[in-house]
């Protein structure tokens, strides 16, 4: 629990009631953000329920802090220790890790915890820079990894997985950092499926380098103005 989170009274007792009704080993929650001075509610995340979550982190589509996880103690204990040498996303890392390794994942989706936004800079802010832009990648790999492990993924999963690669790979382009760009690109082409047509797209904007990286990213931002 960070110090600028708060989790909310019934959190405690409802992790209990699933953990001993269900017999599952991790439970996400949802969450919510609120502004540190008027103390309004910004942002609302609901953990989606009927979703097998190892194919959210797929996708993208899981935001996976510790904030909203809870373990049992089983689970922590195959999942092994904390990755210290990371200074951002190890959160999601961890997260990620419990997830791929949980027998029984559930989610309950009420909002059961609440992060304090803005204020004072924080340590995920280092997240934009080079360095936290690795230790984004290193997850991806991680990801990239289980699915060679397992075969319970299905392959639209993978196939949105290896195009948010490309995505990634030609951002990383345009940012300036060839080298995480071409990780990407090698960790897409790992997956080993057949790409849809965004993917295909992404993956010929990714081999175009950093100026293509910067003209799909202008094209955007029109577009979403």
């Amino acid at each position: 629990l960070d110090s600028d989170d708060i989790i909310h009274h019934e959190r405690l007792e409802r992790l209990v009631e699933m953990f001993e009704k269900e017999q599952c080993d991790f439970i996400q929650t949802g969450f919510d953000g609120f502004d540190s001075v008027t103390g309004e509610t910004i942002e609302t995340h609901y953990a989606r329920e009927g979703e097998d979550l190892f194919e959210l982190a797929l996708r993208g589509l899981l935001w996976a802090n510790t904030l909203r996880s809870a373990f049992t103690r089983d689970l922590v204990s195959a999942v092994g220790p904390w990755n210290i040498e990371m200074n951002c996303f190890e959160d999601r890392e961890y997260v990620e890790r419990a997830i791929v390794k949980a027998n029984k994942p559930m989610v309950i989706k009420d909002v059961l915890a609440s992060a304090r936004r803005g204020g004072a800079s924080r340590v995920s802010d280092i997240l934009r820079s080079y360095e936290g832009r690795k230790w984004r990648i290193h997850c991806e790999q991680k990801l990239a990894n289980a699915c060679k492990d397992r075969d319970d993924a299905s392959y639209e999963a993978k196939q949105a997985f290896a195009s948010r690669l490309y995505a990634l790979g030609f951002r990383s382009n345009a940012s300036g950092w060839p080298d995480l760009g071409k990780l990407c690109g090698e960790l897409a082409a790992g997956v080993g499926v057949e790409l849809d047509s965004l993917g295909v797209r992404r993956r010929l904007v990714w081999k175009t380098g950093k100026l293509g990286g910067l003209m799909y990213e202008l094209l955007s931002k029109l577009k979403r103005a």
